[in-house]
């Protein structure tokens, strides 16, 4: 039986409409599958990067709360006051380095990150020595003006325990620039580990946990797990171009770091000029 013309042209319109249609069901295939990829790997890496914010700050809690049990409101006054230089000294450094770091490690120096970091470090290492000899010179000035005062010890705790901090801080920030949270996870875990058993060693063996004690144990934590996290990044960072000059880097970080701490000073004056003031008017005891 003959075929109409016009079921002819219906059945080639027909085929030639599913035809569009599979083009256009491959073409958005893909993309779909991309999409919903990048949504998978980003929202890991969300997850984790909240995961990170618990454990340090948790295990560092846990030893504030010991204290706060365990001292006299003078010892953790002295303490409190101590842990919030150090905190002021952490924003100093934060603005000059860490935070100069994600915005150039991103995007001028994505592809010398091996030989930036390098320079990182150098700056760093500069950073933490005169972190460490301001901590040590308030102790020793305290300790001349105030011998039975217990802010020298505490500043000395800072002293030690600074510089191993930093650079831990350090060394977790060049992971997030990497896009690789999970390796700051497992630091930020290695980091509680040390600490919870460090303060398990100093209760059982000594029964009483110090201002001093506590930052070395903070410090130890820090040593423990920094070495692995720099050999790790480094390994990592395969060097693709020239590394930047120190020069160029410090003048970059300078530039950018110096209205970054303009404003990070401002907020920690605003939370924790408390502590210096009820020191000096009223006492170490007011201050804890």
């Amino acid at each position: 039986m003959p075929v109409s013309k016009h079921r002819i042209i219906h059945s080639r319109g027909a085929s030639a409409d599913s035809g569009a249609i599979g083009v256009i069901q491959a073409a958005i295939r893909p993309l779909e599958t991309g999409w919903l990829s990048k949504v998978q790997a980003w929202s890991g890496k969300g997850i984790l990067a909240l995961m990170d914010q618990g454990p340090i700050p948790g295990s560092n809690f846990l030893i504030a709360i010991l204290l706060a049990r365990e001292l006299a409101p003078k010892e953790y006054g002295a303490f409190a006051l101590a842990f919030e230089a150090f905190l002021f000294l952490a924003v100093v450094n934060g603005a000059l380095i860490l935070e100069p770091f994600s915005v150039f490690g991103s995007s001028v120096y994505r592809n010398q990150l091996r030989g930036y970091l390098a320079q990182l470090l150098r700056m760093h290492g500069l950073m933490a020595v005169a972190v460490a000899t301001t901590a040590a010179c308030g102790a020793w000035v305290i300790c001349g003006m105030a011998p039975a005062s217990e802010l020298p010890a505490a500043l000395a705790g800072v002293a030690v325990a600074a510089p191993c901090l930093l650079t831990f801080w350090l060394a977790r920030r060049a992971f997030y620039v990497q896009l690789t949270p999970w390796q700051a996870v497992r630091g930020a875990a290695v980091y509680c580990a040390v600490l919870v058993l460090g303060l398990a060693a100093v209760h059982h063996y000594f029964g009483h946990l110090s201002p001093f004690a506590a930052f070395l144990l903070m410090a130890a934590g820090a040593a423990a797990t920094t070495p692995m996290m720099l050999k790790k990044i480094m390994d990592d960072f395969s060097p693709k171009f020239l590394a930047p000059s120190f020069t160029e880097a410090m003048g970059r970080h300078w530039r950018y770091g110096r209205w970054a701490l303009a404003s990070a000073v401002m907020v920690w004056l605003s939370s924790a000029i408390l502590y210096p003031l009820l020191a000096s008017f009223h006492g170490l005891a007011e201050a804890g």
